[in-house]
């Protein structure tokens, strides 16, 4: 893989991200062929989930520290494609749960290229998604940014695609599915650990932004394995 003016040789239990629209150069060894598996996607509220990684050069990890990813990954291969609603919503939800793993538990490859520092709304946001769980307002999350409310609002709007209560409620739903496929927890206690005022609220706005509830991603990643 070449990364700007350096060559990556990669091994085995190794991975790479490329965003959109982010040029790609890799091949295989002539002696020695990749046996690779590739996944295209795109997913709802990708720049919560990723941090950033693979948006302007390639991530490259090791999933070393993520062993269920090879359980993920024949679940995902079992899957009928194309498939049909139901099998739609258990790929998603085996993407989701590998694409979080990747980025909680995979390694970053020493030496790789580090991610560009990020400016001042890039870290709010960041600072957003780990707080979201928190009643957080608007004041706070301008604080962070160290402007007025409405200033703060234009410019995160036009850096993120979204108002700040928007990604607060979107970071709120991503930890949701997190504790969905890995706890046991009631809705009603997981409604509550994310930060929302109600069970009733939390599911309302879970189906408005995936289209099923939280019992049904639940169930439909439980039948997945």
């Amino acid at each position: 893989m070449r990364i700007g003016e350096s060559i990556v040789e990669l091994h085995g239990g190794t991975g790479f991200l490329y965003g959109p629209n982010v040029p790609q150069h890799y091949y295989a060894d002539r002696d020695d062929p990749w046996d690779i598996r590739w996944i295209h996607f795109t997913v709802h509220g990708m720049d919560s989930i990723l941090q950033g990684r693979g948006e302007h050069e390639p991530w490259i990890f090791s999933w070393a520290g993520a062993a269920r990813l090879d359980q993920l990954w024949s679940d995902l291969l079992n899957t009928h494609i194309p498939p049909m609603q139901e099998e739609a919503v258990r790929i998603s939800a085996i993407l989701y749960e590998m694409i979080t793993l990747s980025v909680h538990h995979a390694e970053t490859i020493e030496g790789m290229p580090k991610m560009r520092l990020k400016d001042n709304l890039t870290e709010v946001a960041d600072w957003i998604r780990a707080h979201c769980d928190e009643p957080l307002t608007l004041e706070q999350m301008a604080f962070q940014a160290n402007c007025s409310p409405s200033h703060f609002c234009r410019q995160f709007r036009r850096l993120m695609g979204k108002s700040p209560i928007t990604y607060l409620i979107e970071c709120r739903i991503l930890r949701s599915k997190t504790m969905l496929v890995s706890t046991n927890l009631t809705i009603k206690e997981i409604a509550e650990r994310i930060g929302f005022s109600s069970s009733s609220y939390f599911i309302h706005t879970f189906r408005k932004l995936e289209g099923i509830t939280p019992e049904q991603f639940r169930f439909v990643r439980g039948t997945g394995g």
